[in-house]
């Protein structure tokens, strides 16, 4: 893809730090923002450490790691990179789902 200057119109090399034509100054580009992996390995960890203490019927260690996953998600979700935005999202949806199935069998219990 070839850029343009935005003072002369003229094309730029790959690598131009300034106009070869004009000699206005090219701003670089941002770069985007390594993943935050640490954040998201533990977030999907605490996500199945929810499903497997929500089958052993320990809602205290279940409603922690939801919870926890679901604030992590949360975080993730205001990060720049695009990753982090999808893990977040994903986790996000994921919460909700299993906040209305745990209220569903909470329900059914009274």
């Amino acid at each position: 893809m070839n850029a343009f200057c935005s003072q002369c119109g003229e094309a730029l090399p790959p690598d131009a730090a300034f106009c070869p034509n004009c000699r206005q100054a090219i701003p670089a580009a941002a770069p985007e923002s390594e993943p935050h992996g640490i954040v998201i390995g533990l977030m999907w960890l605490l996500t199945f450490g929810y499903f497997i203490f929500f089958s052993a019927k320990s809602a205290g260690m279940a409603s922690l790691c939801g919870v926890s996953s679901f604030g992590m998600g949360i975080y993730l979700v205001t990060r720049p990179n695009g990753t982090d935005k999808a893990n977040g999202w994903i986790r996000l949806g994921i919460g909700i789902v299993m906040g209305l199935i745990y209220f569903a069998q909470a329900t059914q219990r009274v």
